[in-house]
């Protein structure tokens, strides 16, 4: 019977590794509890993690604040047109006739 060893690729798909006679697995355990360094390395890593999520969060609040500035920032433009088209559209002008000869009525009084 000969050994045949496969082995997932990063495309998720088996592969044959060739030219293997066996294969031999060491469970050795490592001796006693972990040491000092082993904690240390472990705490950094939880460290990273948990400072990853934050540099999410802090990303992604500044991507909102980006998009809620250009919101705010189209809305100033439009509110400018709209007050040069109100200003325009209520300019008062020199009437053609007095207010007496309006079809409308007379024109308002001044206070």
């Amino acid at each position: 019977m000969t050994g045949q060893l496969y082995v997932i690729g990063d495309d998720g798909a088996w592969h044959e590794v060739p030219g293997v006679t066996s294969v031999e697995f060491n469970e050795q355990q490592p001796d006693g509890p972990p040491d000092d360094e082993y904690w240390r390395l472990h705490d950094a890593r939880d460290s990273l993690r948990f400072m990853w999520a934050a540099v999410a969060g802090v990303r992604a609040a500044a991507q909102l604040r980006r998009s809620m500035q250009q919101l705010v920032d189209q809305v100033d433009e439009a509110a400018s047109h709209a007050g040069d088209a109100y200003a325009k559209a209520t300019a008062r002008t020199r009437p053609d006739r007095p207010a007496w000869q309006s079809p409308y009525g007379p024109g308002p009084r001044r206070r």
